[in-house]
């Protein structure tokens, strides 16, 4: 195990074995990280959120906050993320709106840079959502979906399994497992 001297870890939280953690990263109370699991400087990871192993989190991603609703303050819930799951730079995912409910992303899931997992979303395994994208609350990505760079996804919509959106779509409904979408609204093609 390899603790950064410059981060700051809750005396709570629960390590696994030969993990990793750069400096400047704030880990909260209550959290699980898994074994061989590597974590970058200034990442902020809070509420109880339980991170699998072998996963990689890098620089300035932010897991666990207060999902982004008007009026909604310290609600017990958490976020989970699976085994072998990569999240890259100054990704952002909240924790659920209800009280003992999770914000889940599976395993062997990619992540890229700057995208936004709104509070309640449930990303199945083997998910790749490229960057930029911004998924509200309440969304399903069902297991093997592709979700190109710059989307934007009305709150509970779902991606069905293998399905993939084009980048730079909007998508206001459901789209259908083994499906390819495009355009603004997004429209099957």
């Amino acid at each position: 195990m390899a603790i950064h001297s410059k981060s700051e870890i809750h005396p709570s939280v629960k390590l696994g074995k030969s993990v990793r953690v750069g400096p400047f990263t704030t880990i909260g109370s209550g959290v699980i990280i898994g074994d061989g699991t590597e974590i970058g400087p200034n990442v902020y990871i809070e509420a109880k959120s339980v991170v699998g192993s072998n996963c990689r989190i890098f620089h300035g991603a932010s897991i666990g906050g207060d999902p982004q609703i008007t009026g909604t303050r310290d609600v017990p819930s958490s976020v989970e993320i699976g085994d072998d799951t990569t999240i890259r730079e100054f990704v952002t995912i909240h924790r659920s709106s209800k009280a003992n409910e999770k914000t889940i992303v599976g395993k062997k899931c990619l992540i890229m840079a700057y995208v936004h997992l709104a509070h309640d979303c449930l990303i199945g395994n083997e998910v790749v959502i490229v960057n930029g994208t911004e998924l509200s609350g309440h969304i399903t990505v069902e297991d093997g979906a592709f979700v190109s760079g710059m989307v934007g996804a009305h709150q509970f919509v779902r991606f069905g399994k293998l399905s993939m959106a084009g980048g730079m779509s909007r998508i206001v409904k459901d789209v259908l497992p083994f499906c390819t979408v495009e355009g603004s609204p997004a429209r099957l093609i």
